[in-house]
């Protein structure tokens, strides 16, 4: 399932709350009603259970693209680096 259609099936568990004298609008779980400024990620890490990002340099398995990129930053820095460069020398 792709990014785009696992946040299709989130949205109807987000709340959006826009306060009555302006500002910007809030966001809460519609599970846990938690406030959140990351509804989609909060609710894959905590409620969904899937592992459905996949790390390209060690094949571990995240619950959200956030958690992907925190454990690439971490752990496949130099890697991810000349992966970049690689991609911009073939041209993709």
């Amino acid at each position: 399932m792709s990014r785009e259609e696992r946040r299709r099936r989130i949205k109807h568990l987000i709340i959006f709350e826009k306060p009555e004298e302006g500002g910007p609008i809030r966001t809460f779980c519609g599970i846990c009603k938690v406030p959140t400024s990351q509804p989609y990620d909060h609710i894959e890490n905590k409620h969904l259970q899937i592992e459905a990002y996949e790390c390209q340099f060690c094949a571990k398995r995240f619950k959200s693209n956030s958690s992907l990129y925190k454990h690439i930053s971490r752990n496949h820095n130099e890697e991810s680096k000349i992966a970049k460069i690689m991609d911009l020398v073939s041209g993709d």
